[in-house]
């Protein structure tokens, strides 16, 4: 996918951090942006800096754990926007536990939001995109933490990995029907996630 002006994405997690660079930077080349976060405040601060390169915004309040959230979010975009050509799945939370302290809320919370946000993410607007017949891409969110174990994030690295495989396996699956799949795998930056517990 070379051409982005004029077309939507979708970036989870664009509150803060990477998702809002990439929001920021996306509008810069011409693109409208689907802000979802669960931080409104923080949608709001990156959808008047997309506005201000001149750039449509919308800010949806998503849980993207929760699939009924994530749909709700689909329908939002294709109401206000239009059909997306980029869907970044962004959205990430850890905790910072000794895998011995995890307690079952723990993996919960980090699973719910780091891989079934992908999960629902991908269920959600890849029916739109195959419907569209415009072709798109699939950004996913991991880690270095899923490429490589990191001591104190057992479940954030579990989740992470299983995003790898997942992003690799969706990659193949649509590699014929003019859908791109990629993987993000940063290393520390400094996004605010070691604050995600506030949420």
């Amino acid at each position: 996918m070379k051409d982005l002006n004029n077309k939507v994405a979708v970036i989870t997690g664009a509150g803060s951090g990477i998702g809002r660079g990439t929001s920021l930077r996306l509008a810069e080349v011409g693109m409208d942006i689907a802000i979802a976060d669960v931080d409104i405040e923080g949608g709001e601060e990156t959808a008047r800096g997309v506005r201000d390169l001149g750039r449509k915004a919308i800010v949806v309040r998503t849980d993207v754990s929760d699939r009924t959230s994530v749909e709700a979010l689909a329908d939002a975009v294709v109401r206000d926007l239009g059909i997306p050509s980029l869907i970044f799945n962004n959205a990430g939370v850890a905790t910072f536990k000794n895998i011995i302290e995890m307690t079952s809320d723990d993996w919960s919370w980090v699973m719910g939001v780091n891989l079934d946000g992908v999960i629902n993410g991908v269920i959600s607007f890849l029916p739109l995109m195959l419907e569209s017949g415009q072709g798109g891409h699939i950004v996913n969110t991991a880690s270095h933490c899923g490429l490589f174990p990191s001591r104190g994030l057992s479940s954030y690295s579990a989740s992470k990995y299983a995003v790898v495989g997942l992003s690799e396996h969706l990659r193949g699956d649509l590699a014929d029907i003019q859908i791109g799949v990629s993987v993000l795998c940063p290393g520390a930056v400094a996004t605010g996630i070691v604050h995600a517990e506030r949420n």
